[in-house]
């Protein structure tokens, strides 16, 4: 079968990548552990029998420091090795092209290669000072590291480190907190598992004081280093998965949430490493020697490169944010579970079998109790009642986590009306019955996965449809989307008529804005205040053709006129301004009134981002009394259930 180099460019991506990523991290890693841990003593002999003593500072030993260089440089010659390997196979993957002028256009003209070749010209500098600093004799006069050059290399390997910040996801999603947080993160797995190597050749030469010493010292800097991981772990996942409480269908149900969660565990055991020498093998080394936690570390080295080949992978995947997911179960957790009001009953049991179960495992730890422990753990376990788990799961299926794709936007609102009038039967025109209103199927509060499922596998087979049946599976994806959002449009314009409130939590439809005076350029970032749109066709700079709220003291009301003609002027009267055709439809069907009734009338948003109440201009506006009431009753009462997963706007 042909083949050709571009087959080739996948493997070689990544094998490029976790070349570089291993290579970097090692000579970060090992000259910080130079710089912090070996610095401060001088090591014997490895013939020697005497204890090692105090050193002046900037000195180390000879046989420690002739290994580190040696171990600088062959992470050198890896890093060279990556650059040889992921350049050529990024150029191509870029300019679908091989040869010197694709190779040079991506070296020199891109942010990746002069990141790369940055990188690496940073690594040989710093590798380059300090191995100068180890001259190859044997006379300890003539075996010194000089402070001042080793600190200026381990800042320079530092600083390599860090440019894996332009390599990755922050790069392209031209995030600077996110980069920041890479950062902080590669300089802490470097200060970490590129330091293991160093330590465990030190405990190998050191005696035993002078290693209890540096062991101390590795792992308040495995600590810190640990902190660091954690905390920026966890802000990257929030940029890149979402919060496993609210969005755990990225975790789950996308190749990147479900390779982070193996990294984790990867991380886990790299802690219960870090835990067992700190609290076992450390406080035994002056009665048992160095070779029981030197083995241990070389294992704790070999557990670290699985991560670091998921952290390779993670940055070769696209982030779970801008995927569908895949949910892999059929059964999802049920948000609304601790609601019920049996529920405390479950949670009881469940807690009383896993304390049983922890006690029995504890009962392992005594001799007396090994054998009678376990066994009544397990009758409790038999005879205690389980906790019913129906209650807190719901079906699901592989849609279940998806997010809607257009946002609840006008535009899409208005362009999935056009798709109901292009497919609708004759049904549409009834007066009564209409199928095109789906009100009674509760769609604001179904998830946006299990509308788009329910919506596709269902409602379009067997259901009171307003296409010939099968017609939505015609639709292409954002299709589909534009008229779930046209359909919940539709309900809420229904659901507000009589009463002019709206009973449950439903968000206006999403607008652009303008504010002369203000920075928000949304409705969504005027959430935390109330806001009232006023439907007025009328330019910005004419008087306001329907009510306006007068000023509260201690509760500000953010104006936004909505109009059908772009914004000429500026109106003091109002705080923002929004238009065009989409916006003043869309508010239309949002309200459940007609074009050319909209004229005048008033939505009420609360600080959550609901609406809550509709002004028509055919019944008398508020007083400011009643005006000032209203807004008291809906600060203190908060709009009860909550909109569809991915509608908050």
């Amino acid at each position: 079968m042909p083949w050709s180099f571009s087959d080739l460019a996948p493997p070689l991506l990544l094998l490029g990548r976790g070349l570089d990523l291993i290579a970097s991290l090692q000579i970060f890693g090992a000259l910080l552990f130079a710089l912090w841990i070996a610095r401060p003593w001088q090591l014997p002999d490895t013939t020697g029998t005497t204890d090692s003593a105090s050193a002046s500072a900037g000195f180390v030993h000879t046989a420690f420091g002739q290994w580190t260089r040696r171990l600088l440089l062959v992470a050198l010659c890896l890093q060279l090795l990556a650059v040889l390997v992921w350049l050529p196979a990024q150029a191509m993957t870029m300019t679908e092209q091989a040869g010197l002028p694709a190779l040079w256009l991506v070296a020199s003209e891109t942010q990746f290669g002069q990141a790369l070749l940055g990188r690496t010209g940073l690594s040989l500098a710093a590798v380059w000072l300090a191995v100068s600093s180890w001259p190859q004799g044997s006379d300890s006069q003539q075996s010194t590291l000089s402070q001042q050059r080793l600190l200026p290399a381990a800042l320079l390997a530092a600083t390599a480190v860090a440019l894996q910040a332009r390599l990755g996801h922050a790069a392209a999603l031209e995030d600077r907190a996110l980069a920041w947080l890479v950062a902080l993160h590669v300089l802490a797995a470097g200060a970490w598992l590129g330091g293991l190597l160093p330590l465990r050749q030190w405990l190998r030469l050191a005696s035993p004081s002078a290693a209890r010493l540096a062991v101390t010292r590795f792992s308040w800097l495995g600590l810190l280093a640990v902190a660091t991981l954690a905390l920026t772990a966890w802000w990257q996942s929030e940029r890149l998965i979402g919060n496993p409480l609210t969005q755990l269908g990225g975790w789950l149900g996308t190749r990147y949430g479900q390779l982070a969660l193996l990294k984790i565990l990867g991380f886990a055991l790299l802690l219960a490493f870090a835990a067992f020498h700190r609290l076992v093998l450390t406080p035994r080394l002056p009665h048992t020697g160095a070779s029981a936690l030197r083995r241990s570390i070389g294992w704790e080295t070999v557990a670290g490169l699985p991560v670091l080949l998921l952290a390779v992978l993670l940055a070769s995947q696209p982030p779970a944010l801008h995927l569908q997911p895949q949910w892999p179960l059929p059964w999802q957790p049920d948000p609304r579970a601790w609601e019920k009001p049996w529920i405390r009953t479950e949670v009881w049991r469940g807690l009383v079998l896993a304390g049983v179960l922890l006690l029995g495992l504890a009962s392992l730890l005594w001799r007396r109790t090994r054998v009678a422990g376990p066994l009544l753990a397990a009758l409790l376990l038999l005879w205690l009642p389980a906790p019913n788990l129906r209650h807190f799961v719901l079906p699901a299926h592989p849609g279940s986590f998806y997010r809607s794709e257009t946002g609840y936007t006008a535009a899409a609102i208005v362009r999935g009306e056009e798709l109901l009038q292009r497919h609708c039967t004759e049904a549409c025109a009834r007066s009564e019955d209409n199928p095109a209103d789906l009100s009674v199927y509760n769609i604001w509060q179904r998830s946006d996965g299990d509308l788009f499922d329910w919506l596709t596998r269902v409602f379009d087979r067997i259901g009171h449809s307003p296409f010939a049946h099968g017609t939505i599976a015609t639709l292409d994806a954002r299709q589909r989307w534009q008229l779930i959002d046209y359909f919940r449009a539709r309900v809420s314009g229904h659901i507000v008529q009589g009463t002019q409130r709206w009973p449950y939590a439903v968000p206006p439809p999403a607008l652009a804005i303008d504010c002369p005076h203000r920075p928000e350029r949304s409705l969504t970032q005027l959430r935390g205040h109330f806001v009232y749109l006023l439907a007025d066709p009328g330019s910005a700079a004419a008087p306001a053709s329907g009510w306006l709220p007068a000023a509260v003291d201690d509760m500000a009301v953010v104006t936004v006129r909505v109009g059908r003609l772009p914004s000429i002027g500026e109106n003091p009267a109002v705080d923002c301004t929004a238009h065009g055709p989409d916006a003043w439809q869309a508010l239309a069907i949002a309200g459940g009134r007609p074009l050319g009734q909209l004229a005048g009338t008033g939505f009420l948003i609360d600080p959550d981002g609901w609406l809550r109440l509709q002004i028509v201009p055919e019944d008398a506006p508020p007083s400011a009394t009643d005006w000032r009431r209203e807004l008291e009753v809906i600060a203190s009462t908060p709009q009860p259930g909550r909109a569809a997963a991915g509608h908050r706007h």
